[in-house]
């Protein structure tokens, strides 16, 4: 008798516990579902928050466009006198009638970048109404052997934001080989580097896609140094007062001149 009461409830604790584990196995199943579903809707927010600064950091480097940055003015300019130097350097660098034509929309003293030495004078915004008066004036900067004010060798360079200038600092290695094969590459909005050869044009995102682009401009044979994947991506502007990168089609960044502006 007791024997079958000690059966019967044998059983029936054996059937609780398959039941419960039976419950725990489509719990767990369950969860594993709703991580996976949280998982691709965390990669699909990230991709579309991606897409929102780009489109953002685009439409600020839009609105930059017509900017254009001078580094070296000292701090002892007033500002009421800024307007008078900027035009001394346009009549430096253009001819007399190009000079007087050019249309300028306004220029300011920016903030210093956090890594600037304390000595270091704020870089000088320009804005010129036309994109068309810009391309002259870094046009003839290109061409220039002399320009320098109070004895500082004057700097100039694009206007872009910190995250455009990293981006364009991960390339470095690419357009370096380009550059030595003579092969012109052009900057496009809102972030893609076009290389043509002949009528047929490359265009890349992104520095992991150089070796695909490499291969089909028949460059494979040339080492192609690629920054560290681990490597912190920081968007701060490092400060480079003696920059000798030439403008576009090279990197966007300080072209330093020599010679006295009067």
């Amino acid at each position: 008798m007791l024997e079958t009461i000690l059966g019967a409830l044998q059983r029936t604790i054996q059937a609780d516990v398959a039941l419960l584990h039976t419950d725990i196995t489509g719990l767990i199943g369950l969860w594993e579902q709703i991580i996976a579903q949280l998982q691709l809707d965390v990669q699909t927010f990230i991709k579309r928050q991606a897409a929102y600064d780009l489109r953002f950091i685009s439409i600020e480097d839009s609105r930059r466009r017509n900017n254009l940055k001078i580094r070296g003015i000292p701090e002892s300019i007033p500002t009421a006198e800024l307007p008078h130097l900027v035009r001394r350097l346009m009549a430096q660098l253009l001819e007399p009638e190009q000079s007087r034509n050019i249309a300028l929309d306004g220029f300011f003293r920016v903030l210093k970048p956090t890594r600037a030495p304390e000595s270091a004078s704020r870089d000088l915004r320009v804005r010129f109404c036309s994109g068309t008066d810009k391309a002259l004036v870094i046009t003839a900067v290109k061409g220039s052997t002399s320009l320098n004010f109070e004895n500082k060798t004057l700097s100039f360079f694009t206007d872009l934001t910190g995250e455009t200038l990293h981006w364009r600092k991960t390339l470095q290695p690419l357009t370096a080989l380009l550059r030595s094969h003579d092969m012109e590459y052009h900057w496009r909005s809102p972030r893609a580097l076009q290389v043509k050869q002949g009528n047929v044009v490359h265009s890349i995102a992104d520095i992991s896609e150089a070796p695909a682009l490499l291969t089909k401009l028949g460059l494979t044979g040339d080492a192609l140094q690629l920054p560290s994947t681990n490597a912190p991506k920081s968007t701060t502007h490092q400060w480079n007062a003696n920059a000798t990168t030439p403008f576009y089609p090279k990197e966007q960044v300080p072209t330093a001149m020599t010679a006295a502006v009067t």
